[in-house]
C-alpha cells in the first residue's frame, strides 16, 4: 500500500506483530511510536488516568500497563486485531485472556475497543473501552486480580 494509509497500514501490522510476542513487546512498540504529546482516553472516562501527557509519562503509563495487568494472571495471553480506519486513526480489539490469580483463580476474557490516533504517523491518542463481549463477571474478576497484585498505579496525566 501506498498513498496517505500506508504509514497507518504499516504501524497496524507492526503492532499485531509485536502483540503475538506478549504484553510486554505490545507495549514496547506503542511506546516507539509515540509523538511528543499523547492523549490517553477511556469509555466510561476515567479521571484519573484520562489526560494528556508527555512522550516520556506516556511511555511510563504503558510501562505500569506492561507490569500490572499481565501479573493478575497466573496464565496470560494478548490478541489484538487492528484495522486502519482512515490515514490519521487505527482501532481494532484487545483482549487479555486466561486464567487469573488470587482472590478468584478463574478463567476470563476480558475485551477492549482501542482507538490509536495518528498524525504524521504517530501516535497522539490511546484510547479504550471495555466491549459489549466483556461479562461483567470477567471484568471485575480481572479488576480485582490487578488489584489484589499489587494495582495499576500510573503517573496522572498534567
Amino acid at each position: 500500500m501506498t498513498g496517505p494509509g500506508a504509514d497507518a497500514a504499516r504501524l497496524a501490522r507492526e503492532l499485531e506483530e509485536a502483540a503475538s510476542q506478549g504484553f510486554d513487546a505490545w507495549n514496547r512498540a506503542l511506546a516507539d511510536h509515540l509523538d511528543d504529546s499523547v492523549e490517553i482516553r477511556h469509555a466510561p472516562p476515567a479521571p484519573d488516568l484520562d489526560g494528556r501527557r508527555s512522550r516520556v509519562a506516556a511511555i511510563a503509563y504503558l510501562r505500569a500497563e506492561a507490569e500490572a495487568f499481565p501479573r493478575a494472571f497466573t496464565q496470560f495471553e494478548l490478541r489484538v486485531g487492528l484495522v486502519v480506519s482512515d490515514e490519521d486513526s487505527i482501532s481494532g480489539n484487545l483482549w487479555y485472556r486466561g486464567v487469573l490469580g488470587p482472590p478468584q483463580p478463574v478463567p476470563v476474557s476480558v475485551g477492549f475497543g482501542v482507538e490509536l490516533g495518528l498524525s504524521g504517523g504517530r501516535i497522539n491518542l490511546l484510547a479504550g473501552s471495555p466491549l459489549a463481549e466483556t461479562s461483567r463477571r470477567d471484568l471485575v474478576a480481572w479488576l480485582k486480580a490487578v488489584e489484589a497484585a499489587g494495582g495499576f498505579h500510573p503517573p496522572r496525566a498534567g
